[in-house]
């Protein structure tokens, strides 16, 4: 597994949540992909156009959700300002505060800025507690917090779902995708839009979105509109089948004991954290956390330990650390060498 990725030679990599690593398979496929240019012309593009169908069918299967309602993208952000774009304008959001950039500031271009909620321990109580009292049409959030690593809890969601069956759950999947088991049209959310370039090892320029009926009905759209409008113009060819690669690869892979590999080093990393009394209370209160933690360290520390081989990202007021199926216990072992060396 872990030859397939030749960073992991050179350094100890915990920075899937900024990054995730390109495989030697799939920079193999991109330059077989890319030199079909050279020898079809106007077919490849013909040809692009004519895979696109298999393409979400394939995506769709791997969200669990309709092929009909998913759509590849550039990235998480141009796909979620499209989503947003087809909202009426008078819609009340409600969003947290701090969130991922490039979802506050799409909401924040448009107007649908009216309340942020603080990030805290019982997040999706407190979205209950104000949707009591106050009418909201939107809840827009990250499945995953990008600083902390704390993951919505989507069971939660569903009884809020239950409560209040008229509100819209738009969710950034992009921390989400490729690092915890999903199924769309089992979930209590309307939309999920993400990028493929962190967890799910498609490299860059490709997205994704799906949306549920529910989501159209809001927006007085129909399925057709909606796919005019976002598939106007011409495609990254190369982008859209490098996600795709990326999507049949995992499942070639086993999927499922690719997280779980993930998951039991994960488990290795929470209980070194906790021995060091290095977990955020955040992660504490929770019922479930990520693979992504935040630990105390500044400018300093982080460039003394890209100097040592360990590969993380400032966030917030700390160090982010993150962990996917191709990290080991080895590479937690070394990061806690120097880490402990260097305080």
């Amino acid at each position: 597994m872990r030859e397939r990725f030749p960073v992991l030679n050179e350094s100890v990599y915990l920075n899937t949540a900024y990054v995730g690593l390109a495989s030697v398979e799939l920079m193999e496929f991109r330059a077989s992909f890319d030199r079909n240019y050279i020898h079809q012309g106007d077919q490849f593009k013909i040809k692009g156009y004519e895979r696109l169908a298999s393409q979400r069918e394939t995506l769709a299967t791997f969200l669990g959700s309709h092929p009909q309602n998913t759509f590849l993208t550039s990235s998480f952000s141009t796909g979620f300002r499209f989503v947003l774009d087809q909202l009426p304008a008078n819609t009340k959001v409600l969003s947290l505060l701090e969130e991922y950039h490039s979802l506050e500031n799409a909401l924040s271009e448009r107007g649908f800025l009216t309340n942020q909620l603080p990030l805290s321990g019982d997040i999706e109580s407190q979205i209950e507690s104000v949707l009591a009292i106050e009418s909201f049409d939107v809840v827009a959030f990250s499945m995953v917090q990008y600083t902390s690593g704390v993951l919505f809890d989507l069971e939660a969601l569903s009884r809020i779902k239950k409560r209040f069956p008229n509100i819209l759950f738009l969710a950034d999947g992009t921390q989400f995708l490729g690092a915890e088991a999903f199924h769309f049209e089992n979930s209590p959310l309307d939309v999920i839009v993400g990028s493929g370039y962190k967890w799910l090892l498609a490299g860059f320029g490709n997205g994704l979105l799906s949306i549920k009926q529910s989501f159209l009905d809001f927006c007085a759209i129909s399925i057709h509109h909606f796919e005019e409008k976002i598939y106007a113009g011409h495609f990254d060819f190369l982008a859209f089948a490098s996600l795709i690669f990326a999507v049949e690869n995992l499942s070639k892979n086993n999927y499922t004991a690719l997280l779980k590999a993930k998951e039991q080093t994960t488990d290795y990393l929470r209980n070194k954290l906790s021995d060091r009394q290095l977990l955020h209370p955040l992660v504490i209160s929770r019922k479930k956390h990520t693979s992504i933690f935040n630990i105390p360290g500044d400018e300093s520390l982080h460039q003394k330990l890209f100097e040592a081989g360990i590969r993380a990202s400032l966030r917030g007021d700390g160090i982010r650390i993150s962990v996917h199926h191709y990290n080991t216990f080895e590479d937690i072992d070394r990061f806690f060498e120097v880490y402990d060396k260097l305080l």
